[in-house]
């Protein structure tokens, strides 16, 4: 192995005999973490040939990821809605899916207006970050209970420039918040419930339990957000949260049941995946 094109065929045979079912993807991005170069480097330069930092980075990470080790916690960064944010182990990984979180709340606001938006179990801080990068007159209130995901969530936003929008509190629910209120809360809470963990891929279990799992088949975290956002809910402010992909109908009901208007929208698989409350004068 020692150019591109060889390390790519190595790559992608050995973490496809280690059962990896993205083994593809991973060799790419695990080499370009390796020798510090993107996609389109990698297959415009079949020949370059890796010096010896290069090659032994690129096989310590195709070693870590045969251990189901998150290729975010390996490269130290995962894209979310096209921009790239810091990822350390400890720290819930960035989903694709959780950009229908941000779709649904540009489709519900203008790119002008002047919001006050909070973002609870905030991780890395990509929702927050990208709600105030796509929303600039507004402010973005964001908790989580890990330092971890603090001190991450600070350094996206410095990373982004937007640590002037971004007001990072820690705490669960809405302990840090007083008498605010918003035009938007939004979260991607743990609603996986304890059978779905435990057959979960070992790379999900390698992220920290807390924020995958909940109680009560995990809706306790979803029905605590609805029920609790009603006091913190300007008049006809809007709820969008991430939820499970048989959960859609339940929490569908227990939101009217607390006075929302609801929606639940599917995602690309056609699974339910985002509730859409809005709060009823």
């Amino acid at each position: 192995m020692t150019t591109i094109r060889d390390a790519l065929i190595y790559g992608k045979n050995y973490l496809k005999k280690k059962n990896i079912f993205t083994y593809q993807l991973d060799t790419e991005l695990l080499l370009m973490s390796a020798i510090g170069r993107d996609k389109t480097y990698l297959y415009a330069h079949p020949e370059y040939i890796l010096n010896e930092r290069e090659k032994q980075k690129y096989l310590q990470n195709l070693k870590e990821r045969s251990k189901r080790l998150p290729v975010a916690y390996i490269i130290g960064e995962k894209e979310f809605y096209g921009e790239k944010f810091i990822v350390k182990k400890g720290v819930f990984c960035p989903r694709p899916e959780t950009e229908l979180l941000i779709d649904e709340a540009k489709m519900l606001f203008g790119t002008d207006d002047s919001l006050k938006i909070y973002e609870i179990w905030c991780g890395t801080g990509i929702i927050s970050i990208t709600l105030a990068k796509l929303f600039p007159k507004s402010f973005v209130y964001c908790c989580d209970i890990s330092e971890k995901a603090l001190d991450l969530t600070l350094k996206n936003a410095k990373l982004h420039n937007v640590e002037g929008q971004v007001k990072i509190f820690k705490g669960a629910f809405f302990e840090p918040l007083k008498d605010t209120k918003f035009d938007l809360i939004i979260s991607n809470p743990p609603y996986l419930n304890k059978s779905d963990y435990l057959a979960a891929e070992p790379e999900v279990r390698k992220e920290p339990k807390e924020a995958l799992m909940s109680k009560e088949k995990g809706l306790w975290a979803l029905k605590r957000i609805i029920r609790e956002s009603k006091l913190y809910l300007k008049d006809e402010g809007y709820i969008l949260l991430e939820i499970g992909n048989a959960q859609g109908e339940y929490i569908k009901k227990y939101g009217k049941k607390k006075g929302f208007e609801v929606l639940v929208k599917q995602d690309l698989n056609g699974y339910d995946r985002i509730i859409r409350g809005c709060l009823k004068k």
